[in-house]
């Protein structure tokens, strides 16, 4: 029940928003070549499991929203999930 109180919450009041769910952490990988040149790092974020769970469960409402509405033209057909 927490966890969906604290997503309902934020989605309704942005501004109250917990500061772990937008704290993350980056580093650089190395990828190959000089390593005193940071062109050769790629950079990779961590985000939170929470802020996963939550933009997961966003994306599907959408979605759904989406298909069901037949809201997607022809050309959009992108986004589209594989059934």
């Amino acid at each position: 029940p927490y966890l969906a109180t604290t997503f309902n919450e934020t989605l309704i009041k942005s501004e109250i928003a917990p500061e772990w769910l937008s704290t993350d952490r980056t580093t650089l990988l190395y990828k190959d070549g000089q390593t005193d040149d940071l062109k050769n790092y790629q950079p990779n974020t961590c985000l939170p499991t929470y802020y996963k769970l939550m933009t997961l469960t966003l994306t599907d409402k959408i979605y759904l929203h989406v298909i069901k509405n037949n809201i997607l033209t022809p050309e959009q057909k992108g986004i589209m999930r594989k059934a």
